[in-house]
């Protein structure tokens, strides 16, 4: 029998099991927690960063002053990479399991088909970057929204679909896509909760291990790739369908 869904965690039973170190991360902040940010902001730096107030507090400041610095484009209600990104990059987003958890879904094969066709790769992988991580605020603002309503800590999953990925061209696009992942980790905590790597390549090995380098430790941990013609996973038992209730096959994208 396939265990649906990942369990969501309780938030008002998890603050009260480590109130302490709630109020310990508060103390090193001090009068650098904004007014804005209540406990339930804190419990998730905690959660990123094994439960330490010091770790949390370290990565709190590191996000606070990313995003004073990125305050231009980050809290843009239009992103200017959008139609750029979209051109190239088939990636949808506004759907959701069955437990009501944001998805996003990517087809990097075809998307990199896309971007080999196309100069300035690497200057494109930038731009790339800032449009992810301008995507990731707005799920993570609605899955905080999802949290606050519910009192269970929501998060996203991401699809990523390989089909038709190359080898040489795409590891030096993927190293790119790695990197960005490291950003919205650091000012998005406890926003991923899986990323699923379908329709892998015989090579999905020597990408992993390109790509994982600049991955943080935390964040490859999440990535569960998809095995047996979709039909099982190397982690869990069952279909991506069959966890999620989201049968990511059967996505059609608008050609633009």
């Amino acid at each position: 029998m396939v265990d649906h869904g990942i369990p969501m965690m309780n938030v008002k039973e998890k603050l009260a099991e480590v109130e302490d170190k709630v109020v310990e991360l508060r103390r090193i902040l001090k009068d650098e927690v904004q007014p804005e940010h209540d406990d339930i902001l804190l419990l998730k730096f905690l959660l990123s960063h094994h439960e330490d107030p010091e770790e949390a507090a370290t990565w709190y400041r590191k996000a606070m002053a990313y995003r004073k610095e990125n305050a231009s484009w980050l809290y843009s209600e239009e992103c200017p990479e959008e139609d750029l990104v979209r051109s190239i990059f088939k990636v949808k987003d506004g759907m959701y399991s069955r437990d009501g958890e944001p998805i996003m879904l990517a087809r990097s094969g075809e998307s990199l088909k896309n971007l080999r066709s196309r100069g300035n790769v690497f200057e494109i992988m930038k731009k790339f970057e800032r449009w992810s991580t301008w995507m990731k605020e707005r799920i993570y603002q609605e899955c905080d929204k999802l949290t606050r309503t519910t009192g269970l800590l929501h998060k996203m999953y991401f699809i990523n679909d390989m089909a038709g990925m190359q080898l040489w061209t795409d590891l030096r696009i993927a190293k790119g896509i790695g990197s960005s992942s490291n950003v919205s980790e650091m000012i998005h905590p406890q926003l991923i909760e899986k990323q699923y790597i379908v329709n892998p390549p015989a090579f999905i090995r020597i990408v992993f291990a390109t790509v994982k380098p600049f991955m943080s430790k935390k964040m490859a941990k999440k990535v569960v790739i998809v095995n047996e013609n979709n039909k099982r996973t190397i982690e869990e038992k069952g279909t991506i369908k069959d966890i999620l209730g989201f049968d990511h096959a059967s996505v059609k994208f608008d050609e633009k």
